[in-house]
């Protein structure tokens, strides 16, 4: 049986100093996860680098990295290319990987939109960030796509954005939208995202993902008095790219949940199996990935 090696305290992948993770090094400071069981080697794919969501995962006793500025340039295509390369070496040495993908939805907002019909607007920077963001998932797609196809059961991935994000759109990410078929759909007050004013924030969430039981846990929706809420946008919108508690916990506990109880043998790896249908996850279909929601 292979088990994989924790490696150091370091959270994000440096252009200069890429570790495999399987080679012998010190153990991380929490506790790990009991040795019958394989951790996740669990990748944050352009998050914070103090990301709640990855010091969930290690509380838990799995391997998190979190690629993140100023250590991990994911526009840098030769960078995305080592990432990709990262995952591969875990893959082929019998690891299970999940990537968690949160990458800018900014540029693609419904306020830019609007901001782009405005002829008092900036009109040349809103396209300077969007092309720099399309970049982003061009060369996120050229990585993880071809690697979804050839670990289709110990490779796993989600990706998030809002609900009204444009980027949903782009035929540039398709191939991922095509791969990460289950679709939940969710509201952040129900998770208690709350804006600077201390009010609730709706911000209705989609998250696309290979693993359909993580539908349970981001199946929330609102069912709070409206005046309960302030308008997401400016401080408020920044401040809801951090996942509150009760979301972090639940979709940590659901990765860890679905860890089998033994290890994987060699033998094992890249073996064919049924795919299951979670109650509630809904599919795409040709036409899923153009039908938005409105955001409040």
């Amino acid at each position: 049986e292979i088990r994989l090696s924790l490696v150091g305290s370091e959270m994000c992948i440096r252009d200069s100093d890429l570790v495999d993770v399987l080679e012998d090094a010190p153990l991380l400071s929490h506790t790990v996860a009991p040795v019958s069981v394989m951790p996740w080697y669990f990748v944050e794919y352009a998050c914070s680098e103090d990301s709640a969501l990855a010091a969930a995962m290690e509380r838990r006793g799995h391997i998190a990295r979190r690629l993140c500025l100023p250590h991990t340039d994911l526009h840098n295509p030769e960078m995305v290319r080592i990432v990709g390369g990262d995952i591969e070496n875990v893959l082929l040495r019998g690891g299970r990987v999940f990537v968690w993908i949160s990458l800018p939805c900014g540029p693609w907002s419904p306020w830019q939109r609007i901001n782009m019909l405005n002829p008092r607007c900036d009109h040349a920077r809103i396209q300077q960030q969007r092309r720099y963001a399309l970049e982003m998932v061009e060369f996120l797609v050229d990585m993880i796509v071809p690697l979804l196809d050839r670990y289709p059961v110990t490779l796993h991935a989600a990706q998030e954005w809002p609900r009204g994000c444009e980027g949903w759109r782009l035929v540039e990410h398709m191939p991922l939208r095509e791969r990460l078929r289950c679709v939940c759909l969710f509201d952040g007050c129900r998770y208690l995202l709350r804006g600077v004013s201390g009010k609730l924030l709706k911000k209705p969430w989609k998250v696309i993902t290979t693993l359909t039981s993580l539908s349970e846990p981001l199946s929330l929706h609102c069912d709070h008095p409206r005046e309960e809420h302030e308008e997401c946008r400016g401080l408020s919108a920044l401040r809801s790219s951090y996942y509150p508690s009760p979301m972090v916990e639940g979709i940590a506990e659901t990765l860890h949940n679905e860890l089998p109880a033994v290890s994987y043998s060699v033998g094992e790896v890249g073996d064919e199996a049924e795919g299951v249908e979670h109650e509630g996850c809904l599919l795409y279909t040709s036409d899923a990935a153009d039908e938005e929601d409105s955001v409040d």
